[in-house]
């Protein structure tokens, strides 16, 4: 009878082994994809905690806003918009653990230029449980223009 409960233990030893093993190779194959997946979009790309300054930035936010990565990560995303009053915040806080919003903005760029935004703010918990966010940032200066010109010629 000993005999058997050695076994049993040696074998879900081995299991859960296997199962940490997989779990592992999950977390370095989407750990691998991220940068990747990241650094290739079109879309700028913020990531922070849910409180505190942005942790990570991809090319097109860098080139979207002017400023470096080092330069980002001193920075609270807020910094990057034009507030009326504390909407950027209402806007950007979302209930629970996690969720999307999106809404439009006036972006600034360290040049002190300004832009139409759009921004979706994906909520989610990081692999600690720790609340997260994911800013989109997508530049709708030139859309925006197309469709202003389309209403005024609509309404001639």
């Amino acid at each position: 009878m000993r005999l058997s409960h050695v076994i049993e233990r040696k074998l879900k030893e081995v299991r859960i082994r296997k199962e940490i093993r997989q779990v592992d190779q999950q977390r370095w194959a989407n750990e691998e994809k991220s940068p990747a997946n990241i650094n290739n979009s079109i879309l700028g790309i913020f990531i922070l905690p849910s409180h505190g300054n942005i942790i990570e930035s991809n090319a097109a936010a860098q080139q979207l806003v002017g400023y470096s990565a080092a330069e980002l990560a001193a920075m609270y995303r807020s910094q990057l918009f034009e507030k009326s009053g504390t909407l950027l915040d209402n806007q950007f806080a979302t209930p629970g653990n996690a969720g999307s919003v999106k809404a439009e903005f006036i972006g600034l760029r360290k040049d002190g230029s300004r832009f139409d935004c759009e921004v979706t703010v994906i909520s989610f918990k990081d692999m600690h449980g720790e609340l997260m966010k994911c800013s989109l940032v997508e530049d709708i200066s030139e859309r925006k223009k197309r469709y202003k010109k389309l209403k005024k010629t609509g309404n001639s």
